[in-house]
């Protein structure tokens, strides 16, 4: 019952997110459900000081401190999202994404190591409260990002976002991009790419939300049945961690398709592995199954976060315009939640012998999304983008870098050649004008000595 409370929670908030994005922001979006997080968790806290009094622990405060969060955690995710994407600068949006994957993974990784009964839930509410009251007051020191500005409040507010945000008083050539980003948004109308963009990102958010929800709910399922240990799961959310931090430097010589190729393909063929061993056991008899299962799922999770994990937000987030990214974006982290669903059904019929259609399902999804990858291109900052998209971010970059004819090494050659003629002609044109008031006294030898 819980968990179907907490996705359909979420589910809502991210519904919200759609509307409340476009008319208050993204900032005050992310506002809003740090507020509501504090007071589910509040909520949550309050149970075990109630259970005495009542004899019982309070289902409705329970629900509806589950409820508050998971509207919460709806509203978060697709909000911050969007916020990182558009605050940050052209050529740093490959890599603004990878702290909060980081931060989601750690927090995962914390979460299921208070869940294994180790220290309790009601520290995991208290420092969650914790923090988000910490982060939501900070969240109201940095502007609203500049092209919703430029969007709902004109180019005037736009610049002064910008010059808030970037801390210098000079953004004109990102004004200019953000313009005409809007321009060429409202002249597209292109819907075989537009139909291929959905697409792409419907594929890529199941395949994140079945990676990432019903994958690991059956990987500590999993060494909980057989092996009795929950400390598998979090080492291998700790492993899934470092494969994010390896991607950071991975990201300086590969862009994030050939990423995204990479890591579909390894999760397809590990997702259809599981599945096989769930349909058929073959490690059903082996004294090895734990140490052999557990190396497979410490693989299976750095490759995961060294593409999945790190990459397919930011790409989801990129794929669409600034007026289509306010309903796209939030509808797709709907999806995200949602498709758990599935999995905890399945898993309510049979405890996990029935995990073996959502993995293969999972490897299809991996399959099918890796030949549409492949079919991308890539922008100058290393995001997947369409054909297209890419002729476009070309053409643009082309311009950027004629007009600036001061920085070409030819011109600067020159520019040096012709500072170094100014200098010498001034030079002799001085020697000249001060020819007569000067007369030119030779230096008396070294051995020779002056009285």
């Amino acid at each position: 019952m819980t968990s179907y409370i907490t996705l359909g929670g979420a589910v809502v908030g991210s519904i919200l997110t759609s509307f409340m994005g476009y008319a208050v922001g993204h900032r005050m979006t992310v506002l809003i459900a740090g507020m509501l997080s504090v007071l589910g968790c509040v909520a949550l806290s309050l149970i075990p000081s109630m259970a005495p009094k009542t004899g019982s622990q309070s289902p409705l405060v329970l629900f509806g401190g589950i409820g508050l969060l998971a509207i919460s955690l709806g509203m978060m995710l697709p909000a911050v999202s969007c916020y990182i994407y558009e605050i940050s600068t052209y050529d740093m949006r490959a890599k603004t994404m990878l702290p909060l994957a980081l931060a989601f993974v750690v927090g995962t990784a914390i979460s299921s190591y208070y869940a294994g009964g180790a220290v309790g839930w009601v520290w995991q509410s208290f420092w969650c409260a914790l923090l988000m009251a910490l982060v939501t007051p900070l969240m109201n020191m940095f502007p609203e990002s500049p092209q919703w500005v430029l969007e709902r409040k004109g180019y005037e507010e736009c610049e002064t976002a910008l010059s808030i945000l970037r801390q210098r008083p000079e953004n004109a050539a990102e004004l200019r991009e953000l313009r005409e980003d809007q321009a060429h948004a409202k002249k597209d109308r292109d819907g075989g790419s537009a139909a291929y963009k959905a697409g792409l990102s419907v594929l890529c958010m199941l395949i994140s939300s079945l990676s990432v929800g019903s994958l690991n709910i059956f990987v500590a399922r999993t060494f909980t049945s057989f092996a009795d240990d929950n400390l598998v799961f979090t080492n291998t959310l700790v492993v899934e961690a470092s494969g994010v931090l390896v991607s950071f430097f991975v990201m300086d010589k590969w862009p994030h398709r050939n990423l995204l190729t990479f890591t579909l393909l390894g999760m397809g063929l590990g997702a259809g592995t599981l599945g096989a061993d769930d349909l058929y056991p073959f490690l059903q008899g082996n004294s090895q199954r734990k140490l052999i299962t557990s190396l497979f799922m410490y693989v299976l999770f750095f490759i995961k976060g060294l593409g999945l994990t790190s990459t397919i937000w930011v790409n989801v987030t990129g794929l669409f315009a600034t007026k289509t990214r306010f309903v796209a974006v939030p509808l797709l982290f709907a999806l995200w939640f949602a498709a758990p669903a599935g999995s905890v059904a399945l898993r309510v019929i049979s405890y996990t012998k029935n995990a073996y259609l959502w993995l293969f399902a999972l490897s299809a999804l991996c399959l099918v999304t890796l030949f549409l990858v492949v079919m991308t291109s890539n922008r100058a900052n290393g995001l997947i983008c369409t054909r297209n998209d890419m002729k476009k971010d070309k053409a643009r970059r082309d311009r950027l870098r004629g007009s600036r004819h001061s920085r070409t090494p030819g011109s600067f050659t020159r520019n040096r050649r012709q500072s170094r003629s100014a200098r010498q002609s001034r030079s002799n044109s001085l020697a000249k004008s001060f020819q007569g008031s000067y007369q030119l006294v030779a230096s008396p030898n070294a051995n020779s000595h002056v009285v």
